[in-house]
């Protein structure tokens, strides 16, 4: 999404004209920062794209309007929320007044349509406040200081955010050119707000272009920033492609307006989606496929939260199941074609995660494949990836209304996929539908890139 495009959309969110609602799908509905987690440091995403937060209304617990978030400014780091930029008064926008909020501050509602500040409406007019043309140096301690012990919030926080050696080492090398290094602050403080960040271009290490950023996704609890989401193609919106990546594996380059991701175009192909079939990001099973595919850790691992029990089902998958009652072993179809996308989805609603394929087929049709468990794919040894060239075999069906063909086979190169017997019976057993450990996918991911096949797919 361009720059204009997300002007036009930030437009009618101020005027009151639209609101949609778009967060991403969560696990729960617990509030942002108040309900912490059963055990300490447990991992419970609760997650929110920024383009949801960024218009939002902000309310106190007495239901009292206190204005709108205008926008979100992050760390010196890039990556959390450290504030929240609350905008009052005026109209459409012309004539605001601002107020920096202390991202640990707020709390989203239980209905999840606004944020929470537990602050009197007449109190706020004494807030340190600012106007739309002269922000401030929020990386001046005594101004953090300032705002934080307005809102009652620990010294650690505004601590937080100021510069590590890193930045301070990014100003000092052009301060021997004159007017540079003036300059090299005020770009990374625009890169701090995601108003700015969002619909920033996104290259590869050899600056090809990979798309725009569309949106970021935040889990609430901290603000810590997880996923940026890439779109490109389409037109105006409208039949793009996107793909979900780990914050941690983008790199800022604020003089040169972009963003770098170490990713070949191609690679990024084979995890994109529709907008109308977004993947559960919340979805431990698939935050650990993307973190890999990107070769970085997941987030919860690095920060020391211990990944919840969860409650993800295996009842789906089993026989005699809705969803595999699906299988039509009357209308059998065979395709062959390249795959375009390999993703994830879901046959019921906390269900375990199945492996998707979108296959552009020879005749120059797209068909989405359901595959069976990912788990026992993983299991099978065999990994699927953008532009392998396969054969399906299975049931063309609907599920929930949507037109896919559930494989009973699949065919790359030298290796068979069995999934269901020709009256649809699944192959797997309950222990199949473990998770494959982490060490066991990589050790496969390594074997594969030996193997004769998979490098003439490539």
């Amino acid at each position: 999404m361009d720059r204009t495009r997300w002007f036009w959309t930030s437009l009618f969110l101020v005027g009151g004209a639209l609101f949609t609602l778009v967060a991403v799908p969560v696990v729960g509905q617990q509030q942002a920062q108040s309900d912490q987690p059963e055990r300490q440091g447990e991992f419970q995403p609760l997650l929110q794209k920024a383009s949801h937060l960024i218009g939002l209304k902000v309310q106190n617990p007495a239901g009292e309007d206190l204005g709108r978030i205008d926008d979100l400014v992050l760390s010196a780091n890039e990556d959390r929320v450290s504030y929240a930029v609350l905008a009052r008064g005026g109209f459409l926008g012309i004539g605001d007044k601002y107020f920096a909020i202390p991202w640990s501050a707020l709390t989203m509602s239980a209905a999840n349509d606004a944020m929470v500040l537990d602050v009197e409406k007449d109190r706020l007019k004494a807030a340190p406040g600012f106007n739309k043309d002269n922000w401030p140096n929020m990386g001046d301690p005594r101004w953090s200081q300032g705002v934080h012990q307005f809102y009652q919030e620990e010294s650690q926080q505004y601590r937080e955010n100021q510069p590590t050696n890193g930045d301070v080492s990014a100003e000092a090398e052009t301060a021997d050119q004159p007017g540079q290094r003036t300059t090299v602050a005020k770009d990374k403080m625009e890169f701090r707000r995601l108003s700015k960040v969002i619909g920033t271009e996104v290259k590869n290490l050899e600056g090809v272009s990979l798309g725009d950023v569309e949106n970021v996704v935040i889990d609430m609890h901290e603000g810590r920033l997880v996923y940026a989401i890439l779109s490109w193609g389409g037109i105006l919106g409208i039949g793009e492609e996107l793909a979900a990546a780990p914050w941690s594996a983008l790199e800022a380059r604020p003089r040169l307006d972009t963003f770098r991701l170490d990713v070949t175009k191609n690679s990024l192909k084979s995890i994109a989606y529709n907008e109308g079939d977004a993947p559960d990001l919340s979805n431990p099973a698939y935050a650990r496929r993307i973190h890999s595919h990107f070769d970085q850790e997941p987030y919860w691992q690095v920060f020391g939260y211990v990944e919840g029990d969860g409650t993800l089902s295996s009842e789906p998958w089993l026989p005699g199941s809705t969803y595999n009652e699906n299988f039509d072993p009357e209308q059998i179809q065979t395709i062959r074609g390249t795959i375009q996308s390999v993703g994830t989805f879901r046959p019921d609603t906390n269900a375990l995660p199945g492996l998707r394929l979108r296959v552009k087929t020879t005749d120059g049709g797209t068909v989405t494949v359901y595959a069976g468990p990912e788990a026992y794919a993983h299991r099978q040894g065999i990994e699927f990836y953008y532009g392998d060239r396969v054969t399906v075999k299975g049931s063309s069906t609907k599920v929930n209304g949507r037109s896919v063909l559930m494989a009973g086979q699949i065919q790359k190169g030298d290796q068979t996929l069995e999934l269901r017997s020709p009256t649809g019976e699944p192959k797997w057993t309950t222990e199949d539908l473990r998770a494959v450990p982490a060490r066991e996918r990589q050790a496969q991911r390594e074997a594969q890139k030996q193997h004769p096949q998979k490098d003439a797919n490539k």
